[in-house]
């Protein structure tokens, strides 16, 4: 979950233009207070959020935080995604770990 609603952006040459279009009014290399919405999904700047599973705070590119969006439909920190991980497994090969999944294989022949 995003806890930021605002972040600092610096504006310069390459998102002048986009910020401009969505009606901020700045001074180019300077730094303006965004709404997180307004973020491009590709941004590298740095928003605060928490894991989804446990609540630990931790700051991240929100780039990175869309691309665990897309993963898994949650975000969660590095100590709770091995349990992403079981998920995705589960749901792609049946078992909570493709190890298990070879080792039946083996097993039957």
């Amino acid at each position: 979950m995003i806890i930021d609603k605002k972040v600092k952006v610096y504006v310069s040459g390459i998102n002048v233009k986009y910020y401009k279009n969505l009606g901020y009014v700045f001074e180019n290399n300077s730094f303006i207070d965004v709404d997180i919405l307004h973020l491009p999904l590709n941004s590298g700047v740095k928003i605060k959020t928490s894991c989804d599973i446990c609540g630990i705070i931790r700051e991240v590119k929100y780039q990175n935080y869309n691309n665990q969006l897309k993963k898994g439909g949650y975000f969660c920190c590095v100590k709770c995604s091995r349990y992403k991980i079981k998920e995705a497994c589960i749901l792609k090969y049946g078992v909570d770990n493709r190890s298990e999944e070879h080792t039946s294989e083996l097993q039957s022949h």
